[in-house]
């Protein structure tokens, strides 16, 4: 007779067997993750080539980030045809997850030859890093799905390209401009070892989608100041926005070698990271500029943000309360700690850390949008609106300088070509920031109005049924509801404005 096995061996074999099952299925996962981008690109790929081989349909290009990207553009066809009359709608997804107005405007004139379409819809800016720059929570939800989400599972299985890696960068940072291009020029002709200037006009060239030309200021920043932190940190932030991965941790790591005492390259270093995904090398390149600077909490919210995002979301709170301890009148952490809270449905200690956030930046509309959220989700619709109010009303005053500056670039390139634009505001902010960009010229422009018709959506059915996150402050990504309303939206204003039905 064949000899039972001991209770002790059946359950090792069996747990053995549900280890194996699992280490099988994680294995599986991150086979899945690292071809997930690929199925992604490729689907948007493949609705743009199947737009191409409609002859004589109306061809729409959509223009921006991660909130368009595999996002509302993929209903937007469907809602524009259900409203046509004997005309044909097809609409090419030309959104890049991370991409800053300059970027996507650096792509436009190879969007417009291949493409060839007869009106752009863009909704961009909220990822522009000028003077003043938001700070977005990128601290995940801490459900019981946190692991899963630190393999990114959740995003796959959603098909949404979520891009919740927003590098911080504080209010006061200096940032250079075109305006000034000849008068920057003129102080390093003066003084060829200032880094100050070279730092300004480098970014200002890439502000404009001018890599090629940042990366010669760097370079020669680089030449005349072979141990300046700032030359090889503003060089490796060229290559990142350009997806130069390897350029860029060359030269970041050549600039940390030079001066392993600065946080600027650390901070950039991390940052690539970051992009890349690669969340635990980024979180050992921020954690070392917070070690080298512990009153940058700048550094804290970064490490902060990654340590959310692999789901160790104790370690993150742990880092921001130590950044509000040390740095007790910078808004940043304040703002993510509140962003953690809320998400802990702790929405009193989150609606104190805001007003906090509040009282250090008052010309921070952030703050202000979140505060909305968080009273609309405790049922107060009156401070809900008057947070609204006073966000919108800060965004008129503060919009970022990048985005004025493309927008109105983009509309002269289309109208050099007779193309019209259609400017979408992001769903729940106001259209006069965004109509006040073009400072009064707005013939052949078309606007929508996202602001109502989604506060309303919310109202009724809750903010969680329209979007995923909100990185925005007062919005996020969306969700399928959310992206159908957001198409459904500016169909209804494109089949108005553009032909009067």
């Amino acid at each position: 007779m064949k000899k039972a096995l001991p209770p002790r061996t059946r359950f090792s074999g069996k747990l053995t067997l549900v280890i194996c099952g699992l280490c099988l299925c994680l294995i599986v996962l991150e086979i899945a993750l690292r071809v997930s981008g690929f199925v992604l690109v490729s689907l948007q790929e493949h609705r743009n080539r199947l737009a191409l081989q409609k002859k004589g349909a109306f061809r729409i290009l959509c223009l921006g980030e991660s909130t368009t990207r595999n996002q509302y553009p993929a209903f937007l066809a469907e809602a524009l045809n259900k409203r046509s009359r004997g005309l044909t709608f097809t609409v090419i997804d030309q959104g890049l997850a991370g991409a800053t107005t300059a970027s996507i405007l650096s792509r436009l004139e190879q969007n417009l030859d291949i493409y060839r379409p007869d009106m752009v819809v863009a909704m961009m800016g909220v990822n522009d890093r000028g003077k003043h720059m938001p700070y977005a929570a990128s601290i995940p939800s801490p459900a019981a799905l946190s692991f899963l989400r630190s393999l990114k599972t959740y995003k796959l299985i959603s098909l949404l390209r979520l891009r919740l890696i927003t590098a911080f960068r504080h209010p006061d940072t200096p940032e250079g401009s075109l305006s000034q291009e000849g008068e920057l020029k003129r102080c390093i002709a003066r003084n060829p070892c200032d880094t100050s200037c070279y730092d300004k006009l480098g970014k200002a060239y890439a502000a404009e989608g001018k890599f090629l030309q940042a990366e010669n200021v760097f370079a020669a920043c680089i030449a005349s100041n072979p141990r300046g932190a700032a030359c090889y940190a503003g060089l490796g932030g060229v290559y990142r926005e350009q997806k130069k991965f390897p350029q860029a941790e060359e030269v970041l790591k050549k600039g940390i070698a030079l001066e392993p005492r600065d946080t600027a390259c650390y901070r950039e270093l991390g940052a690539t990271h970051r992009r890349q995904r690669a969340f635990s090398q980024a979180e050992q390149a921020f954690a070392k500029a917070v070690e080298l600077d512990p009153h940058d909490s700048v550094s804290y919210a970064d490490l902060a943000g990654v340590c959310g995002e692999q789901g160790n979301l104790s370690r993150a709170q742990d880092v921001l309360a130590e950044c509000i301890k040390l740095n007790p009148n910078d808004p940043p952490c304040y703002i993510l700690l509140a962003g953690v809270y809320r998400r802990w449905e702790r929405l009193p200690e989150a609606e104190a850390l805001l007003k906090k956030a509040i009282a250090l930046s008052r010309e921070n509309d952030i703050p202000y949008g979140k505060l909305a959220v968080i009273y609309e989700e405790a049922g107060d619709r009156a401070m809900a609106e008057e947070c609204y109010r006073q966000a919108n009303a800060l965004r008129e005053k503060t919009y970022n300088p990048d985005t004025i500056r493309n927008y109105r670039r983009l509309k002269a390139a289309l109208s050099a070509r007779g193309i019209r634009l259609v400017c979408v505001q992001y769903p729940i902010r106001g259209l006069d920031p965004l109509k006040k960009i073009f400072s009064g010229d707005t013939q052949g422009l078309i606007f929508v109005d996202n602001e109502h018709i989604f506060k309303e959506a919310v109202k009724q059915d809750g903010y969680k049924s329209y979007f995923i996150d909100m990185f925005g402050g007062d919005f996020g990504h969306c969700t399928e509801k959310g992206n159908r309303l957001l198409a459904e939206n500016i169909a209804d204003t494109i089949m108005r404005e553009a032909f009067g039905k």
